[in-house]
């Protein structure tokens, strides 16, 4: 096996995971019965790809010190799932404790896949395309008997499981479509670009996501607005903790009595989850150390940080938080351009996204090549403001 053939199998693994997410959100409103299996697939495909395209390079010795690091990290937080699953009380199970940890580590080995994908024109065109027909297929849904089935009044959904789902989903497009602005060249493409935008943009309101909302707008601003701007590295690490501290803080503020009556975007300031962040942080100081993700298998706590100190624990979140961190400053350093800085203001909306929804951190499936085509993004390439083609 040469060199070739892994990065072969990396641009595989890229075009086709996004091939299998344009079909997923066909998939998932229509509720085919077979959606779990292509679930475990895409779990069990991602981390078969990372086995592969590490394998030989780390026999030959050719692997660099930078992704030796990074899997080391990833060996640490397998090691930890592993202390935690030997200590739980629960019975373990492939389709709960198994596909949760699957699910979780997915996110983070598609990134490391992706890391090996060239930036060439044909990726760049190919993904906008893919984001241009999954914006089309949002737009079909939001005009038919399917916009809003969930239960929550008056919430859009598009007929996923419910409206902060739904507004993940709409908010990866959005933002992918906009970046995408800084290739297309002619200027009636632009526009049109941007007319699908604003569409998605109130499809987000709709969805009554306030923490959507928010991460749109501030997508929005620093690419329409914003100056070319290095952003600074302690603003990375305060954007990548900002979940943590919203978790405490906010718990803290309700057992205090404050801000009962407060309302935003016509919505209370506290939404309900208030009182299971604290019964779960109360919980996770028995098995504060590693977690117990046999009891907590990467469940959805409606908070990022809560959903992996309940599986894996501090040592796993601080590997994760390693891992993230150390992606996202070897990536962003030097010279860059705007929209690589974009791309990272996306990276921080998701971190900022996942202080009410753990789905973007633990999710995997549909939503890790998302995740990880903005995390190539930040990296850079020379097809950046090449135009699409001509277009």
């Amino acid at each position: 096996m040469k060199t070739g053939l892994y990065k072969r199998s990396a641009d595989i693994y890229f075009k086709g995971m996004w091939l299998l997410t344009i079909a997923l959100y066909i998939m998932i409103p229509l509720e085919y019965g077979f959606l779990k299996v292509v679930y475990n697939g895409i779990h069990i495909i991602t981390v078969a790809v990372s086995l592969l395209i590490t394998a030989l390079p780390l026999f030959r010795g050719e692997i660099e010190v930078f992704n030796l690091k990074r899997i080391g990290l990833l060996l640490g937080i397998c090691v930890v799932l592993i202390v935690s699953i030997m200590m739980s009380e629960e019975a373990i199970t492939f389709d709960i404790q198994g596909v949760g940890i699957l699910g979780f580590l997915e996110m983070l080995f598609a990134i490391y896949i992706v890391d090996r994908v060239d930036h060439g024109q044909d990726k760049i065109t190919f993904v906008f395309r893919a984001n241009l027909i999954i914006a089309l297929i949002f737009s079909v849904l939001s005009f038919t008997s399917l916009a809003y089935t969930h239960k929550i009044e008056d919430s859009l959904n598009l007929g996923f499981s419910n409206p902060n789902e739904t507004a993940i989903y709409l908010l990866m497009n959005f933002s992918l479509l906009l970046l995408y602005t800084f290739y297309v060249k002619k200027s009636l493409n632009k526009i049109l670009v941007y007319i699908l935008c604003a569409y998605l943009f109130l499809l987000i309101y709709r969805t009554s996501c306030r923490t959507g909302v928010v991460a749109a707008i501030a997508v929005a601003a620093y690419t329409l607005i914003a100056p070319k701007w290095k952003i600074p590295k302690i603003l990375i690490f305060a954007a990548m903790l900002l979940p943590f501290f919203v978790l405490f803080v906010y718990t803290e503020l309700y057992i205090g009595g404050h801000f009962h009556d407060l309302t935003i975007l016509g919505k209370p300031f506290y939404s309900g989850r208030e009182e299971y962040f604290a019964e779960m942080l109360e919980a996770l100081k028995g098995y504060w150390l590693v977690g117990d993700v046999g009891k907590n298998p990467f469940n959805n706590m409606h908070n990022g940080p809560l959903a992996i100190l309940s599986a894996c624990g501090v040592i796993g979140y601080l590997l994760y938080l390693r891992f993230a961190g150390k992606t996202i400053r070897h990536y962003y350093r030097g010279a860059v351009s705007h929209s690589q800085t974009v791309a990272l203001v996306v990276i921080f909306s998701v971190f900022f996204h996942s202080s009410s929804e753990a789905a973007l951190v633990v999710g995997g499936s549909s939503y890790s090549i998302v995740l990880a085509t903005f995390y190539w993004l930040l990296k850079g390439g020379d097809a950046e403001g090449g135009g699409l083609n001509g277009r």
